[in-house]
């Protein structure tokens, strides 16, 4: 089956900041943590994050993003079609 990537972005989460509760439909998202530590949170539970982590969120699942340092944090973000 062939993926293709729909969206590529380069974010930053600003210290103290929250990407807040969020879905991707039919896309998953996979995150690459470039700067800074934190907090990825979905039905299942909190997961620290740190540099160079990659975490992938599947298609429609609610999941979070929490900045709990003073530093801003610096992400890429990818979405491929499910």
């Amino acid at each position: 089956e062939f993926r293709r990537v729909l969206f590529r972005s380069h974010g930053y989460l600003p210290a103290g900041n929250v990407f807040d509760w969020h879905d991707h439909p039919d896309t998953e998202e996979i995150m690459i943590v470039l700067k800074g530590q934190g907090t990825v949170s979905d039905a299942d539970g909190d997961y620290n994050y740190n540099e160079s982590d990659v975490f992938v969120f599947p298609a429609n699942v609610q999941h979070k993003i929490a900045n709990t340092s003073k530093h801003e944090h610096e992400m890429i973000f990818m979405r491929v079609k499910v």
